[in-house]
């Protein structure tokens, strides 16, 4: 029993082992800085605040901050208008 207890550790310590060489790996390669696109913000706002308003009547009062969190994204997504990406291709 302890032959499988320490092959399974050891399994572990070299898994978490893999993730941090692949992690450190990742990091170091030179990043491309990417435009935000505050129209995909609002839009995901707009889908979560009747979602989290229906889930707190039906379920739960505290899926109240599913419509907060989509309050957040539609002022944020506004806020920005002026930088929304709108020539993408679907």
């Amino acid at each position: 029993m302890e032959y499988i207890d320490i092959t399974i550790f050891i399994g572990i310590i070299l898994g978490l082992l893999a993730l941090t060489i692949l992690v450190n790996k990742k990091m170091r390669e030179p990043q491309l800085e990417k435009e935000i696109d505050y129209k995909a913000f609002y839009v995901m706002g707009i889908s979560l605040i009747p979602i989290g308003i229906i889930l707190t009547t039906v379920i739960s009062p505290a899926f109240i901050c599913i419509a907060g969190a989509g309050a957040s994204f539609v002022f944020f997504g506004l806020r920005n208008k002026d930088k929304w990406q709108t020539d993408q291709e679907i």
